[in-house]
């Protein structure tokens, strides 16, 4: 995927979290908005612009220099081999993820906490599936901040996030009745809670084995509770 970010320094924008589903805001500007930056906002009240992801992959899809479609946040091309994903930057880390930053833990390290919390997020431009707001969400995006960990990883964790990898494409999504239900991203999400939970010392290679019946387990556990 290729991320552009769109700096908009003459603007500025409020977040809301105001009848969004978590992991979702809105981008709401008051007052003076650049001609540009109008085209791809949605008027309420006088002074009230609230900024619409419709509009805006509108815009860039009109503006793409080759025959290319709109794919969830994306802007793919004719062959779907490259998505381009034009986001927004905040600079700073946001209210709504400050426990992440406080929650004890032994990984990742306070040095690499500080770190990611200077890259801040970026707002991506799609809306909660099926919201009555979905045109004007813009959807959380830490993948600045999963790289910084993912790089950090050690070599047996690397190890194991591959055999999530493999045990997706090689296991799961042979079966009729699971393909698509999970995703890479799914497989992601568990490697980085379990090398949160388990202790450091644990990610050895002569414990592979174990540290990959940990990440199963932790798989089955969010699938069981419906927490993915």
């Amino acid at each position: 995927m290729n991320i552009k970010q769109i700096a908009c320094q003459s603007n500025t924008f409020i977040i809301s979290t105001e009848d969004t589903a978590p992991g979702y805001v809105r981008l709401i500007s008051y007052g003076h908005t650049t001609p540009q930056l109008r085209e791809w906002c949605i008027q309420q009240g006088r002074n009230r612009f609230m900024l619409s992801n419709k509009l805006f992959k509108e815009y860039w899809l009109s503006n793409f220099p080759v025959v290319a479609s709109i794919h969830g946040p994306c802007i793919t091309d004719r062959n779907e081999s490259i998505d381009h994903a034009f986001c927004f930057r905040c600079t700073s880390w946001i209210q709504q993820a400050q426990p992440w930053i406080q929650r004890k833990r032994e990984w990742p390290s306070p040095n690499l906490i500080y770190k990611i919390q200077n890259c801040g997020v970026l707002f991506v431009a799609i809306g909660c599936k099926n919201s009555p707001n979905e045109d004007i969400e813009w959807r959380v995006s830490f993948s600045v901040a999963e790289k910084q960990l993912i790089f950090s990883f050690s070599h047996t964790q690397l190890l194991c996030y591959a055999l999530m990898k493999i045990l997706l494409k090689e296991v799961v999504n042979l079966h009729q009745s699971c393909n698509d239900l999970l995703c890479s991203y799914f497989m992601k999400t568990v490697m980085l809670w379990a090398s949160e939970e388990l202790p450091v010392e644990i990610w050895k290679p002569e414990n592979i084995i174990f540290c990959f019946q940990c990440v199963i387990q932790k798989l089955i556990y969010f699938i069981k509770f419906e927490n993915l």
